[in-house]
Parts: structure tokens; C-alpha cells; sequence
């Protein structure tokens, strides 16, 4: 025999009123506490300023007015920094004279620039002063471009103001070269580019500056005659190339790279020009090998002859490989870099075992003349199987009774996990602790691996409930994985409920998705919302709550709660239940934290079923509500629509 709260609609109504008239009063007081605080936060000074990199900026300075426009002073003020990356710039909490301020509520610190050199931004939780005025200012030490100073009233987050200042590079600037430095050329033949970068102290590229370039001859004739460019404006990089022409005089020239406004910045190489045979290089091994990750290569060998084809022996070749993704790798790529031609005029290096898939480039190039090179790649593909894993969207599935579950996907990998293509994969299917295969329950038996070296199989109208295990397996059963999924009861077909509604800790009702279907059955008829029945039918008391999707995966209490009214006499007052765990019917006096728990779900799945009596029930009206409560408090409900019963003596 089971009792629940049973209320007539008029009933309902005044205990939902009384629940919105409780969430008015508390509205009405947070919007009589936020009259009496609003001000606004405005920049008066320092905004689109730009700053050298390295220097200290204007002062940026913020306003706090009331709704009247007059100054707030003591106003707190939190600030915050955007770079020019978008990432948020936090740092240590420092007190004025840059010593740890512990204890102190603060985004970022006030600190004097004189002291503190490398500090990104000075600022911290300040109060406006007499005038509804505070400032700040901004040092930046390393990556210019645009950066947001935002100052927030601490008292309420929706009103801030940004201060934009641009950071541009520094006035002190230096010259390098970066490429084609100290080469050494055969007369009649033009050096390789030679190119120079222009950066301030932090490195970074200062373009659009004019440069000239000179040349040193071995006469020490400074000039800049036989130069292929002699003046040039850096780049967006701070870069400017150019090389020395083919000459016939043999010596040691000196290139000179100087800022056209400042002759103390500069920059030089040398550039050797002798009598060298002329030299050909060539590819001797076979091209294209193919190799399993993780494996070095066999033998790159090339082999560098003169203008008769003679084996030029002792010639240096460097060695270059550019990787799958065009990405030039400098170490640890290949064996060897850079070596003497042997007595046959050969050279060879390999590629070091990598577990990156792709083509690699290995280009051999001539270290007297670099326009002399010839290159070869190197195929990296998956190596032996040697794993079976499971992917995790189609791992632990929660299925009903005689549904298709989603995809199971199984990948095959190398050591290095790179899929395995074209393999061949069985998959078996078993319910846990039983070590008979089932012959029937999947949609696929066997499949080969694509080329991410994954297959997939899905459970199929299994309609007995348990757990289940579908096991894949390679290399003729020496590798394998396994996936888990468990059948539950099979979805009844409810009538709709409605969409629920979700009310908090304070009875404040918020939105959701969450959706329910709940009925009763009477004698083993068909599901109804509303039924009209005996006190001595058998009956059964189905739901379905359709979690909100914000909420799947989350712990939850499932609760049921009702509300029951005598059938005579008309105006007789209804009484507010709830069911336990143990299925015990105990009165409720209508304050939500004092519901206890019907069942517990550790992870709340899409769709939750909840049996709710089986049996007869007690003559009177009666209403069914249940849904489920999170850690938090949030309560989600079928508040549309009740499961309504009269129940006749």
C-alpha cells in the first residue's frame, strides 16, 4: 500500500505562489542592495598611447563616478591585462617596494619601476582617491604589440573600462647575421645570400629601416661595387639579404652591413673567393627508402666527382632534413651533419629512428659552394602492430535492452601508437564473468583497419540486462583490447510530461533542457498520465527523466515526493509525501532541503528510468512528482505536468 501527496489544482497553484511570492521578496533586496552601490568606471587619461618596449608608459588613469557623476572615492578597483596574444597576464602579489604583499586580494601589483624591472604590469586592488581617480602605468619587457588594461569595480564585475597601449619595439637596436656568414666560394661564382637582422634589446625586429651595405676587397678597397644589392629596407622580420657577385679575384672580402641613420650600427662576414675544382654531388643509394618508425634508416650515401668525374675526396658536404611537416631539424635528425668526402669521393648519413610519420628530406650540399646539392627522401611508416586500444567515445556505453549501442572503435598501433592500416581484427562478444562468446549481439565479426588503423563493430539488440565485454583482437590473438557497455532495462513508452523546470538551494527556479515522461499502468493496460481506478487495482508507476545535458555524468540523488487529498470531503486539505530509500512513505513539510533520496545514480546517464511503485494504491486524489537533486543543491523536477491518479474505494 503506498500513500502520496495528492493536492486539487487550486492547491498546486498556492504552493507554487508561495515559491514565486519567496523568489520576488529576495529579487526585490538584490535590486535595493545594487541602487545603492551603482557607480560607473571610466579612462580619462593613457588609453591608444604607444610605449617602447623596455619603458615605462604614461599613467593610465581610470574615474569612478556615482549615477550622479560626482567622484567615488574609496571605491575598490580590480585590474587585469590582456597581451597581445589574448592570454591573461597574472603575477605574484607585491607590496609598493616589491616585497611579497601575503594575505593581500589582489589581480596584479603596484610596484615602483625603479626596483622591479621585469614586472609585466603594475597594478593591483586599489582604492580611487579623493578625486574618484587611480592610476596605473604599464612596462612591458619582452612581447610588443596591443595590451587591454582592464580596471573592474571589485563591488560589482559588470562595470569596467579598457585602457588600450601599444607596445612598440625599443629605440636601442643591434645588427647579426643570420644566414650565409664566413662562406667560401670558387671564383667565377656568386656567394650564397647573405642575410642580416635588425632587433632591439628584446629581440625584437625592427623594420622598415634603411641599411647599406659595403665590401672590403683584398686590395682594402672599401666600397660597394660588386655588391648584388647595396641598400635595402628591412622586412617585417627586420631582415635585409644580399651576396657578393662572381669575381675573379681570389682573397678575403669582408661584407658590412650599417644602418643608414646610425654608423655604429653594423654588422660583418667574410666571404673567402679561391681556385676550386668545379664539383658535382649525386645520389648513390637507393632513393625513397621506406622505414618502420622508430628504426634508423640504411645508408644515405652520395658522391661528389670533379669536371671528369673523378672522386673528389676531402670535399666537406653538409647535411640538411627538413621533416614531414617542412620543419628544418637541426639535431639529432640525421647520424651525421656534416663529414669529409672519403678516398671514393663518397659521403653518407642516416635517418635516426623517429616515430613520426611522413616524408623526410635529406638534402646534401657542397660546404664550398651551395649551389652545388641534390637531395633524397626517406618514407616513415607505421611499424609492427603492437597495441589494441579502445577509443573512449565508444567505451562504458549505457544502452537499453534491445537498442543499437553507438560505434565501438578499436585502434591498432605501433609501439609509438601510429595506427596500423590494413590489418585484420576479430572482435568477440561476452557477458562479464562469463567466459562463453556469444554468437550473436554484434554487428560486425571481423574488419580490416583503415588507414588511422581503426575498426569498429556495435552491439545490437541484446536484450537480456548485464554487463558485456566486446573484445578485438590482432596478430591471430597475441594482441588485443576491450571495450565494456551495460544493457539496462529497456525505455518503457511513457506519455510526455513536459519539459521540467530546475529550482536551487534559495528557490530560485533557472532554465534547463531536462525533459520527463512518466504514467501509470492499471491490470497491464497501457501508460496514462491521468487514471481513474480502484483501490484494489494493480497498478505500476513508471518515469523517465531525460537529463539536462549540462548534468549527464554528474552525481545525483532521484527523489519522489507526492501529494495526496481525501476523496470526501471536498475541501479536505491534501498532505505532501516522500519516498525514501527503503521505499518508505514519510510525510514532507515542504522545505526542499529536508527531501531525502529515493534512489542514487553516481554518474546521471541521458536518459534515467525510475520504478516508482508497483501495486495498489490508497482511494483519494493523489500527484506524483520526481526528479533529481545534484550536490549543489539544484533540484529538476516534472513541474509541467504531474502523474495524476483518483482512487476509488
Amino acid at each position: 500500500m503506498l500513500s502520496f501527496k495528492i493536492v486539487s489544482n487550486h492547491k498546486r497553484l498556492f504552493y507554487k505562489d508561495l515559491l514565486y511570492s519567496l523568489y520576488f521578496l529576495f529579487v526585490l533586496g538584490l535590486l535595493t542592495l545594487s541602487q545603492s552601490v551603482f557607480a560607473v568606471i571610466t579612462v580619462i587619461n593613457g588609453d591608444g598611447q604607444k610605449v617602447p618596449v623596455g619603458e615605462k608608459s604614461a599613467e593610465i588613469v581610470f574615474i569612478v563616478t556615482d549615477e550622479l557623476g560626482n567622484p567615488n572615492t574609496g571605491a575598490m578597483v580590480d585590474f587585469s591585462l590582456i597581451n597581445p596574444m589574448g592570454n591573461t597576464i597574472t603575477q605574484e602579489a607585491l607590496d609598493e617596494t616589491g616585497t611579497p604583499d601575503t594575505g593581500a586580494t589582489v589581480n596584479f601589483t603596484v610596484v615602483d619601476l625603479n626596483t622591479v624591472t621585469d614586472a609585466p604590469v603594475i597594478l593591483k586592488t586599489i582604492n580611487t582617491d579623493d578625486d574618484g581617480q587611480i592610476f596605473a602605468h604599464l612596462k612591458v619587457n619582452g612581447l610588443i604589440g596591443n595590451y587591454t588594461v582592464t580596471a573592474t569595480l571589485a563591488t560589482d564585475s559588470m562595470q569596467f573600462a579598457n585602457a588600450n597601449v601599444i607596445i612598440v619595439p625599443g629605440t636601442t637596436v643591434h645588427f647579426s647575421v643570420i644566414e650565409g656568414g664566413n662562406q667560401h666560394i670558387s671564383v667565377d661564382r656568386p656567394s650564397a645570400d647573405i642575410r642580416f637582422k635588425l632587433v632591439d634589446v628584446f629581440n625584437n625586429p625592427i623594420t622598415n629601416q634603411a641599411v647599406e651595405f659595403y665590401v672590403k676587397k683584398p686590395n682594402s678597397e672599401f666600397t660597394n661595387d660588386g655588391l648584388a644589392i647595396t641598400t635595402a629596407t628591412t622586412d617585417v622580420n627586420g631582415e635585409v639579404t644580399t651576396h657578393l657577385e662572381a669575381t675573379d679575384i681570389v682573397g678575403h672580402y669582408t661584407l658590412m652591413a650599417k644602418l643608414a641613420t646610425n654608423d655604429t650600427v653594423t654588422a660583418e662576414t667574410t666571404v673567402q673567393v679561391q681556385l676550386l675544382p668545379l664539383s658535382a654531388i649525386m645520389v648513390m643509394s637507393e632513393k625513397s627508402q621506406i622505414v618502420p618508425a622508430g628504426s634508423d634508416s640504411a645508408d644515405i650515401i652520395f658522391k661528389i666527382t670533379d669536371e671528369l668525374g673523378n672522386p673528389n675526396s676531402g670535399t666537406i658536404v653538409n647535411f640538411s632534413l627538413v621533416n614531414p611537416t617542412g620543419e628544418t631539424i637541426t639535431e639529432d635528425g640525421l647520424t651525421i651533419y656534416t663529414v669529409d668526402a672519403d678516398d671514393n669521393g663518397q659521403v653518407f648519413t642516416r635517418l635516426a629512428g623517429t616515430d613520426i610519420l611522413g616524408n623526410y628530406t635529406i638534402t646534401a650540399t657542397l660546404a664550398t659552394d651551395t649551389k652545388r646539392f641534390v637531395g633524397t627522401s626517406v618514407i616513415v611508416v607505421a611499424g609492427p602492430a603492437a597495441k589494441l586500444i579502445v577509443l573512449e567515445e565508444g567505451n562504458n556505453q549505457r544502452i537499453p535492452a534491445s537498442k543499437i549501442s553507438d560505434h565501438i572503435v578499436f585502434k591498432l598501433t605501433d609501439a609509438f601508437g601510429n595506427g596500423v592500416p590494413k590489418q585484420a581484427v576479430d572482435f568477440k562478444l561476452k557477458k562479464l564473468n562469463n567466459d562463453e562468446t556469444l554468437l550473436m549481439g554484434l554487428s560486425l565479426i571481423s574488419a580490416t583497419t583503415d588507414i588511422n588503423g581503426e575498426v569498429a563493430t556495435r552491439l545490437v539488440e541484446v536484450s537480456e540486462r548485464g554487463d558485456y565485454t566486446i573484445t578485438a583482437q590482432a596478430e591471430n590473438g597475441n594482441i588485443s583490447g576491450t571495450a565494456h557497455i551495460k544493457v539496462t532495462e529497456a525505455i518503457p513508452d511513457l506519455p510526455s510530461l513536459g519539459f521540467g523546470a530546475a529550482v536551487d538551494v534559495n528557490g530560485n527556479f533557472l532554465e534547463t533542457d531536462a525533459s520527463f515522461n512518466g504514467g501509470i499502468k492499471v491490470k497491464g493496460n497501457d501508460f496514462n498520465q491521468e487514471v481513474v481506478l480502484n483501490s484494489n487495482d494493480s497498478v505500476l508507476l513508471q518515469g523517465i527523466i531525460n537529463v539536462d545535458s549540462q548534468h549527464v555524468g554528474q552525481f545525483a540523488d532521484i527523489l519522489v515526493v507526492g501529494n495526496h487529498q481525501p476523496l470526501e470531503p471536498l475541501n479536505a486539505p491534501f498532505t505532501l509525501y516522500m519516498l525514501d530509500n527503503n521505499r518508505i512513505i514519510q510525510v514532507w513539510d515542504g522545505i526542499l532541503a529536508n527531501l531525502e533520496w529515493f534512489m542514487r545514480v553516481e554518474s546521471l546517464p541521458e536518459t534515467q528510468i525510475v520504478n516508482i511503485h508497483e501495486g495498489t494504491l490508497p482511494s483519494g486524489f493523489m500527484q506524483v512528482y520526481f526528479g533529481y537533486r545534484l550536490e549543489n543543491g539544484l533540484i529538476v523536477f516534472n513541474d509541467n505536468h504531474a502523474i495524476n491518479a483518483r482512487v476509488k474505494e
